[in-house]
C-alpha cells in the first residue's frame, strides 16, 4: 500500500510536466512565455522597419549660387510640403521610403523643377539630400534644365 501512495503522490507533478511540454510545443493552453519551457506567447514582435522618414535639404541657384528661401517643395503625388526658410533649407516629415519626385515651386507659384531621389539610399534621420541646385532665371522662372543634385 505505500508503494501505491508513493506512486499517486507523483502524479500531479508529472500532469504539470506534461502540461508545460505541451505550452512549450504550441499546445495546452496560452500562458507567459519563459525560458525555461519555451512556450506560450512570444513577446512583442520584432521592430519593425519604417515606412517614412524625415528628409531635409536646401535650394540654391546653380548660376549665382545664391541660396533659394520661399519655396514649397511638395514631395509629387502627395500633400507632403515643406517651405524653404531664408536659407533655403527645407523639412519633410514622413515621407515614403523609396523613390520619390520633389517639385519646386516659387512663391508665386511658378515652377522652379523636380528632383528625383532614393529615399531608400540616404541614411541618416533626418535623410539629408544636401545641395539641390536649380537653373531659375530671374530668381523666379521655369528652369530649362531642370535641378542638379551635388
Amino acid at each position: 500500500m505505500s508503494k501505491m501512495r508513493h506512486r499517486w503522490a507523483c502524479a500531479p507533478v508529472l500532469a504539470v510536466m506534461v502540461t508545460g511540454l505541451l505550452a512549450g510545443c504550441g499546445g495546452g493552453g496560452g500562458g507567459s512565455s519563459s525560458p525555461a519551457t519555451g512556450g506560450g506567447n512570444p513577446g512583442p514582435p520584432p521592430t519593425s522597419i519604417p515606412s517614412t522618414a524625415s528628409i531635409t535639404g536646401v535650394l540654391q541657384d546653380k548660376t549665382t549660387g545664391t541660396l533659394l528661401p520661399g519655396r514649397t517643395v511638395t514631395v509629387q503625388g502627395t500633400s507632403l510640403a515643406g517651405v524653404t526658410d531664408g536659407n533655403g533649407a527645407f523639412s519633410i516629415a514622413n515621407v515614403p521610403i523609396t523613390s520619390v519626385t520633389l517639385v519646386i515651386v516659387d512663391a508665386s507659384g511658378t515652377a522652379n523643377g523636380n528632383f528625383s531621389a532614393d529615399i531608400s539610399k540616404i541614411s541618416g534621420s533626418p535623410r539629408n539630400l544636401g545641395t539641390i541646385q536649380l537653373t531659375v532665371s530671374g530668381g523666379t522662372g521655369t528652369p530649362p534644365g531642370g535641378p542638379v543634385f551635388h
